[in-house]
C-alpha cells in the first residue's frame, strides 16, 4: 500500500516490479482483489469505459483505498493526514491523469528493478524531497518537488514555477561523496497536449524545456534543493513521431540541450532501464544511461 501511495496509480505488473519481482503475478492479482473487496485499495472508476483497439481490456489500475489510508496514518508509516487524503481521493480523478501517472510509474518501476540488480540505491521523490530540501521547505506547499524559476531572458521572460512530473535520484555507494549521486527530473507526454503555444505562460513541454534550461543556467535550485548541483531531464513520449517533434522544439531553444533526453514509451517499457536508447536534445546523439554513468 505504501508503494501505491508513493506512485498514486499502479497496475499489478508495476506493483510486482517495484515491491518484489519474484512474486507470482496471478497470486498478486488475487491478493489485490482481496484488498479491493476490503477497501484497502481502490480501482478508480475513471479507468473504465475506454475503447481498446483490437479488443480486450487494459490492466486494472489500483489506487489507495479508505482502509489502506488508515494503515498509512499509523506507525510505522505515520504519514501526514493531508498528504494521504490527497492521494486517496479517487472520485474526482480523470482518465488522462491516470494515464499520465502510469507513464511515470513505468519509468520509476523499471529504474528500481535495474538499480537493485546493480547494487545502486534508488531514492524516490518522497524520501528525496525530505532529505535534500532547504529546511524552510519542510512546511506547507513548499514541501513539494516544485521550485521558482527566475526571469532569465531569452529563456524565461518573467518569474514562474515549475513542477516536474516526477523526480528521483540514483546513489552509487562505491563512489566518493559529491560524485555518488545523479538526479533526474521526469516528464511524461500523453500525446494529447500541444508542445508549444503562442501564450508564453501556458503550461507546455516547450515552456518546461525553457524553465529547466533557465534553472540550470541561473542555478535556481541552490536555494530550494541545495544538494542538486546538476541534473538530467528524461522526457517520455507516446510515439517516435511525438519524440521527433519534441526534439525539433528542443533544438529551437538555444540550439538544444544535451541534459534533455528523449525516448518513446514502447521503448521504455520493453528495454532494461540502463539500456534504453535516449536521444539528446541538442545533437540527437543516442546514449544510454549506462554509458552516461561511466563518463
Amino acid at each position: 500500500m505504501y508503494s501505491i501511495y508513493t506512485h498514486r496509480f499502479m497496475t499489478a505488473e508495476q506493483i510486482q516490479k517495484v515491491v518484489d519481482p519474484s512474486w507470482h503475478l496471478t497470486n498478486l492479482k488475487n491478493r489485490l482483489t482481496a484488498l479491493f473487496r476490503n477497501d484497502y485499495v481502490a480501482r478508480p472508476q475513471a479507468q473504465f469505459g475506454e475503447f481498446v483497439e483490437g479488443g480486450g481490456s487494459r490492466p486494472l489500475v489500483y489506487a489507495l483505498g479508505r482502509e489502506g489510508k488508515k494503515v498509512l496514518l499509523e506507525p510505522p508509516y505515520s504519514l501526514p493526514l493531508k498528504s494521504v487524503n490527497v492521494v486517496s481521493n479517487n472520485t474526482k480523478v480523470e482518465r488522462p491523469h491516470i494515464k499520465h501517472t502510469l507513464i511515470t510509474t513505468e519509468v520509476v518501476a523499471n529504474a528500481r528493478v535495474a538499480c537493485s540488480e546493480r547494487g545502486i540505491t534508488f531514492i524516490d521523490e518522497t524520501d528525496l524531497i525530505q532529505t535534500i530540501s532547504h529546511p524552510e521547505r519542510n512546511i506547507g506547499k513548499h514541501r513539494t518537488r516544485s521550485w521558482p524559476v527566475p526571469a532569465f531572458p531569452p529563456l524565461t521572460a518573467e518569474p514562474s514555477w515549475i513542477i516536474p512530473d516526477r523526480m528521483f535520484c540514483l546513489h552509487f555507494p562505491d563512489r566518493p561523496d559529491g560524485q555518488n549521486r545523479l538526479y533526474f527530473f521526469l516528464e511524461a507526454d500523453r500525446g494529447t497536449e500541444n508542445h508549444v503555444s503562442a501564450d508564453a505562460t501556458k503550461a507546455t513541454l516547450a515552456r518546461k524545456m525553457r524553465q529547466y534550461r533557465a534553472t540550470a543556467k541561473s542555478r535556481a535550485l541552490r536555494e530550494h534543493f541545495p544538494a542538486i548541483g546538476s541534473f538530467i531531464v528524461l522526457v517520455v513520449g507516446m510515439t517516435p513521431k511525438r519524440i521527433h517533434n519534441m526534439l525539433v522544439n528542443s533544438q529551437a531553444i538555444e540550439g538544444g540541450w544535451n541534459k534533455l533526453l528523449f525516448s518513446d514509451l514502447a521503448t521504455v517499457e520493453s528495454t532494461p532501464f540502463f539500456e534504453i536508447p535516449w536521444q539528446e536534445g541538442k545533437n540527437r546523439s543516442v546514449v544510454t544511461l549506462g554509458s552516461v554513468f561511466q563518463r
